[in-house]
């Protein structure tokens, strides 16, 4: 394999030899056609090899190269296997002379005049990036073009490690450049399938071997059970693969696929009559699967076209979709995916298509010059010689009756649904990239590629120019309400401007280049889509409230469905992919605080937020805020009855507060950080551990009641027992102490000390019947114990010290959280049911709803996360089963290769 292929005009060949030698002397090795060997097949033939045995293509820019019809040639072979082409600019070229796949590359500067040496080190480091990958892509490439020209004999295939290695190159290479073929994916696939076949084929041939034998007495029941056991190990290690697969398409963010290859997991976990047998692996699948439940936002994929996709659209019924291509086509799809029409008459790339707000039209705009009308159906209407120039942009008006258009030629031009030209905006000094109505009608935004945006009336007049951005502006939009003007540029960001264009907020967080920013339906949202293959959800404030991952390459165009609840994106990827946005199973504030504590209702939820208590409703609306402490806070408990609240505090004090955030009491008398506050099931006692080693007990009017000392170090936390008669303190010294609460005024005496960690004890907590103490620690383990200290299970699993332990209500599971980011369900045998991923950081505090339906962990970043656990039993295997298929329903209908994973109703 070498290093390169370099494509280069012969009339750059000093360059090209000078560029050879500097390969040389640096020991790496690159193909160049020196001789110019006659145009022939034999020719042909050896550039195309030469071009599939190396990882990367080193296109030379220059007039001549661009020309060139051989260099096109090698440059759409190098598309076609999907290499990773990196551009070198020689001499200045017109960038529309370029391959237009080229122009939008990166480019090292080789130009005369700079420095030879160091820009030759940004090649090298180009070509190191993801080096293993490249080289793997073009290995496995290798062997499928062989396999492939050798009649695709079975020989060929990979099994094995390989075969398990190149799977594993399949799932990472989703997100990163080179991405894999069509032939890659046939190859792996192909190899996998055999594999699985010489697998059953085995266990067939020890069945068949049975029937012969069934009178041979024990030989045949030896042999029915070697069969039985080749059968299942198959189906394991097949699980196995699955689940793998899953885990690391989900870490690479590709979650759709993820739940697809969890699902077809699940179904044959589901199917098989050993899986009572083995616990673990129906954790491990269990855990794929509920995970991309959980997090999975993409509900489709709309598959068709053959280059890239610039924008879509969605009617304002909802019902339909329609897509705009390079590919000089709209494609018009059902809700569900499936594909009504294609529509063909633009010559040459679509850059917009959008549907009229009255439902009745279709707008298209291309490189061609021209807009074209379509009825909503799809029949052609008539075609407007807009522009001379390539129009980026079409929009309607909010009555459907002004068609608006935004071209290299630096007009906004207004025209009427029969193509009568109304006005001509003029003003901007470079290409206009976006234009966009008011939600009244009566105003325009335009923004250009000087990096500017400008404000006009419906009659032409400039009325603004809006300044701030540092790159082009390539998109401009009115929220409905009509309050907010929204931008994004190239230079990352995106900006919030009042109506006036008063700059409010700057919104970063895109890695690269912004395409487009719009608002949802209800102007309380606005997605962005970028270069960096993200397409990212902000609420009007402009804070972050999700990232959407699965492009493999950058996201153009984005809409909202009328309701809100879908977006749909349109990438270089060639897809269209539809995203639900409000997943029922999972919610998540960021930002929100720490150590929350539901409500006994569960109306109410409870959170530490630096120095103060912040109150949430689960549905994420944050209520009210309890403001009074002098440091951060570090506890928060509701009691009984659920009308005051507790909170501990670095300020060494104990404050108690009415839901409404009336302040009752200040708690003094700990020496140190009281780090863990609970108030008594009665609700006549509450209970306070300190850095100070302490744990104290007070009455809710303010009073001590007793200092309780033993512990050799600061007390983490405190639970008291169900009836009320025991109160447990773990500490950072390794143990628990249980101190038994006598009479009337609750004067406690130490009763037991259980010890057996290896480390700290963090949380401590009561099965809901008294029977079991669970303990947590930084040895990585939890311990549940009986209440005399006697050892019951020690439950292994995490990868670093648990935080946090609690029952759910019920008894019946308890969860605990850990630094290693996760939260862990497990039975009281020991057993771990599964495993929630999603936080970003170690996870410190649990809170279980009082029905035990939610569980709500919040992590280091201040993150909180509420899980739906309404499905937490014995059938949770079936119930995520059947959400996954609901979730991917349409997809799985309209995409034949995944129709056997659930049945039409959606159920497995």
């Amino acid at each position: 394999m070498k290093e390169a292929f370099i494509s280069y005009s012969r009339r750059n060949k000093e360059f090209v030899w000078k560029l050879r030698e500097a390969f040389k002397n640096a020991n790496r090795e690159v193909w160049v056609d020196w001789e110019g060997i006659p145009l022939t097949a034999d020719w042909r033939q050896e550039i195309y090899q030469g071009i599939d045995e190396s990882n990367n293509m080193i296109f030379v820019i220059s007039p001549d190269s661009v020309a060139s019809k051989e260099c096109g040639v090698e440059v759409e072979c190098a598309l076609k296997q999907n290499k990773r082409i990196l551009p070198i600019l020689y001499l200045d070229v017109d960038p529309d002379a370029m391959h237009p796949e080229m122009r939008e590359l990166p480019q090292i500067d080789f130009r005369e005049g700079t420095n030879f040496e160091q820009a030759f080190q940004e090649l090298l480091q180009a070509i190191d990036t993801n080096k293993k990958g490249t080289q793997e892509h073009t290995r496995l490439l290798v062997k499928a073009w062989e396999w492939e020209k050798k009649g695709r004999n079975s020989s060929l295939l990979l099994h094995g490690s390989e075969l398990t290695s190149a799977e594993y190159w399949l799932v990472w290479s989703c997100a990163k450049i080179p991405f894999p073929t069509a032939l890659h994916r046939e190859y792996i696939g192909m190899s996998r399938q055999w594999a699985t076949r010489q697998a059953k084929r085995s266990i067939i041939g020890v069945s068949v071997a049975l029937g012969v034998s069934t009178l041979l007495g024990l030989v045949a029941f030896w042999q029915y059970q070697r069969s039985q056991k080749l059968y299942v190990q198959a189906q394991q290690e097949q699980l196995i693969v699955q689940s793998t697969t899953s885990d690391a398409l989900f870490v690479s963010q590709q979650k759709f696929p993820a739940l697809l290859e969890s699902l077809e997991a699940a179904k044959t976990l589901q199917q098989a009559n050993w899986v009572s047998r083995d616990p673990q692996l129906h954790s491990t699948i269990s855990t794929a699967l509920l995970q991309s439940v959980y997090w999975v936002n993409q509900s489709n994929q709309l598959d068709g076209h053959t280059n890239k996709v610039r924008s879509v659209s969605f009617s304002p019924d909802g019902e339909r979709i329609a897509s705009a291509s390079s590919d000089h086509t709209i494609k018009l799809w059902q809700r569900d995916g499936s594909l009504i029409k294609t529509l063909a008459g633009h010559r040459d790339r679509v850059r917009e298509v959008s549907f009229s707000p009255d439902g009745e039209m279709i707008a298209s705009a291309s490189r061609d010059g021209t807009v074209n009308l379509w009825t909503k159906d799809g029949a052609k209407l008539h075609s407007i010689n807009a522009h001379d120039n390539d129009i980026y942009h079409v929009s309607f008006s909010p009555d459907s009756q002004i068609i608006a258009s935004a071209s290299q030629d630096g007009t906004v031009k207004l025209w009427s649904r029969e193509g009568e030209l109304l006005n001509s905006l003029t003003g901007h000094n470079a290409p206009i990239l976006s234009v966009s109505f008011s939600a009244d009608g009566q105003r325009l935004a335009s923004a250009s590629a000087d990096q500017t945006v400008k404000l006009w009336t419906i009659e032409g007049e400039e009325l603004q120019t809006l300044t701030g951005h540092q790159g082009e502006v390539t998109s401009v939009s009115f929220s409905g309400d009509g309050q907010l003007i929204a931008t994004a540029s190239q230079d990352k960001t995106a900006k919030l401007w009042t109506i006036e264009g008063e700059e409010l907020q700057t919104l970063t967080g895109h890695k690269d280049g912004i395409w487009q920013v719009t608002f949802s339906p209800d102007s309380q949202r606005l997605a962005t889509s970028s270069k960096d293959k993200t397409i990212k959800l902000w609420d009007r404030e402009g804070t972050l409230l999700n990232t959407l991952t699965g492009h493999s390459s950058q996201v153009f165009g984005v809409d909202f469905s009328p309701d809100g609840q879908t977006l749909a994106s349109a990438s270089d990827d060639k897809t269209v992919k539809l995203w639900k946005l409000d997943n029922p199973l999972v919610k998540t504030f960021p930002r929100s605080g720490r150590s929350p504590s539901f409500s006994p209702n569960g109306e109410l939820i409870a959170i530490a937020s630096e120095m103060n208590v912040t109150l949430w409703s689960p549905d994420g609306k944050k209520l009210n805020t309890l403001s009074g402490h002098q440091n951060w806070v570090q506890s928060v408990s509701f009691s009984p009855d659920g009308e005051t609240i507790a909170s501990a505090s670095d300020d060494q004090t104990v404050k108690l507060w009415t839901k409404d955030g009336k302040e009752l009491q200040t708690l003094n008398g700990h020496e140190g950080i009281v780090w863990t506050v609970q108030f008594s099931p009665d609700g006549k006692y509450l209970a306070s551990g300190s850095r100070d080693g302490t744990v104290k007990l007070w009455t809710p009017d303010g009073e001590l009641v007793q200092t309780l000392e033993g512990h050799q170090d600061m007390v983490l936390e405190v639970r008291f027992s169900p009836d009320g008669q025991t109160l447990a303190s773990a500490s950072q010294d390794g143990t628990v102490k249980l101190w038994r609460l006598d009479g009337e005024t609750r004067h406690g005496a130490s009763l037991q000390t259980i010890e057996g960690h290896d480390a700290a004890i963090g949380s401590v907590s009561f099965s809901p019947d008294g029977q079991i103490i669970a303990t947590a620690s930084d040895d990585q383990t939890v311990k549940l114990w009986t209440t005399e200290g006697k050892l019951l299970q020690t439950l292994e699993g995490h990868r670093d010290r648990v935080y946090r332990v609690t029952f759910r209500p019920d008894g019946q599971f308890l969860a605990t959280a850990s630094l290693d980011g996760t939260v862990k369900l497990w039975t009281l045998d020991g057993t771990e049911v599964v495993t929630l991923n999603g936080h970003q950081a170690g996870v410190e505090h649990l809170s279980f709803s009082s029905d035990g339906k939610t569980l709500a962990s919040t992590d280091k970043n201040d993150t909180m996360i509420l899980w739906n656990l309404e499905y937490l039993d014995d059938q949770l295997l079936d119930h995520l089963i059947v959400t996954g298929c609901n979730w991917a329903g349409d997809y799985l209908q309209t995409n034949s290769p995944s129709q056997d994973i659930c049945t039409t109703d959606g159920s497995s």
